[in-house]
């Protein structure tokens, strides 16, 4: 069988309080409590080594990049002038040394509660001189009416 989940902190206590008693085996300590023998044992065994009895294991995946402090960085930032595009408050974050892409950036501010705004492509300075030439005349040589 696998495991079903973690004994609640309740139940972990109450383990705890027995285990150091010394009166009962972890048989019956288990059994009292409404655990296996196994969970008890390892919660002695974690109590032995100097730990917590609770799991080290306290979230799933992939560490976030940003931390707290720059989470804090990036909303105060966002805070002080609102119209400034992600590509902006990432300029920001790496004078205060903080790596973070321009699209960690947008997500973040989304998840905080800000509107992310996005620099305009047709700003770019490509798109405005083909504005500037106009459209593409295309010579497709004399035709004549009629003809085909």
């Amino acid at each position: 069988m696998g495991k079903v989940c973690d004994p609640s902190p309740r139940k972990r206590g109450k383990v705890e309080a027995l285990l150091k008693l010394h009166t009962l085996s972890q048989r019956e300590i288990a059994k009292s409590v409404g655990l296996s023998q196994k969970a008890v044992h390892t919660i002695k065994k974690r109590l032995d080594d100097g730990l917590t009895s609770s799991p080290q294991r306290t979230t799933s995946g992939r560490k976030p990049i940003v931390t707290p402090r720059a989470r804090r960085v990036l909303l105060q930032e966002c805070r002080k002038n609102r119209k400034m595009t992600s590509k902006q408050l990432q300029g920001t974050l790496e004078h205060h040394n903080i790596q973070v892409s321009a699209s960690c950036v947008r997500r973040h501010l989304i998840n905080a509660g800000f509107v992310a705004l996005v620099e305009n492509r047709s700003s770019t300075p490509h798109s405005r001189q083909s504005d500037l030439n106009g459209p593409r005349n295309i010579d497709i040589g004399p035709q004549l009416i009629g003809e085909r």
